[in-house]
């Protein structure tokens, strides 16, 4: 874990991500996984009506849970959920078999994506989101 922290730091850097704790930042990221999430589910299969009801199902479950609560930050909270994702990203792996070209992939997106740097230059979206600069190549 360690090491995909500290690559992950590196992207930030150089592309200047900040990792201070702000809501911008929070809902960036939020966005960011949410968006490769539902990249997840075209790539396994699923259709657009079946994400569409999983997002509406699991929607519906959290937001009603929260229904009358403060939407203030909540660190344990936080917490818990990332250890989840991390615990189901394994498991994907497993079900879709790719537990043993991980590691290589993680290291041919982490080129990628530094790459996305052409002549010193940074592209970022309105909301601080890095682009992908013309004739970026996408990693294998």
């Amino acid at each position: 874990m360690k090491e995909y922290l500290e690559r992950t730091d590196r992207f930030m850097d150089v592309f200047g991500i900040s990792n201070e704790d702000t809501i911008a930042n929070r809902n960036l990221q939020f966005g960011n996984l949410l968006e490769e999430v539902l990249e997840l589910g075209f790539a396994m299969g699923l259709g657009k009506f079946e994400i569409a009801e999983v997002l509406t199902d699991k929607f519906k479950k959290v937001a009603l849970k929260q229904l009358g609560e403060d939407n203030n930050y909540d660190r344990k909270e936080t917490l818990d959920a990332l250890v989840d994702i991390m615990y189901f990203v394994p498991q994907i792996m497993r079900i879709t078999n790719l537990q043993d070209v991980f590691e290589e992939a993680f290291d041919r997106v982490h080129g990628a994506n530094m790459a996305k740097m052409i002549d010193g230059r940074i592209m970022k979206d309105e909301r601080g989101k890095v682009m992908k600069p013309e004739g970026w190549k996408a990693a294998d």
